[in-house]
């Protein structure tokens, strides 16, 4: 398997990070932090799902931003060959 093969696809690992905050973590972060993560995001809808506006509010911000760090993750991916923590992955560029 060549380095090309093992690249992750930044725009779906948005996606799933926006459609699937928390799990979406497992395409490319660490598996603690996929786990962590998903745990979270878990706990956070249960809070707040039965809030009318604002449970909406969070809930969106919370998928928006589980989107983005998947994506910084796969481009850490991409960089490194292998899952690295976010701090490390933040610096591919």
């Amino acid at each position: 398997m060549t380095q090309t093969d093992r690249k992750k696809n930044v725009l779906l690992a948005f996606l799933l990070g926006l459609l699937l905050p928390g799990l979406g973590l497992l395409y490319a972060a660490p598996w603690l932090v996929a786990v962590v993560g998903t745990v979270f995001a878990m706990v956070i809808y249960k809070m707040v799902h039965w809030i009318p506006l604002m449970g909406s509010v969070i809930i969106g911000l919370m998928a928006l931003c589980s989107g983005m760090l998947n994506a910084t993750y796969a481009r850490g991916f991409n960089r490194f060959g292998k899952r690295v923590p976010v701090a490390v992955a933040s610096e591919a560029g």
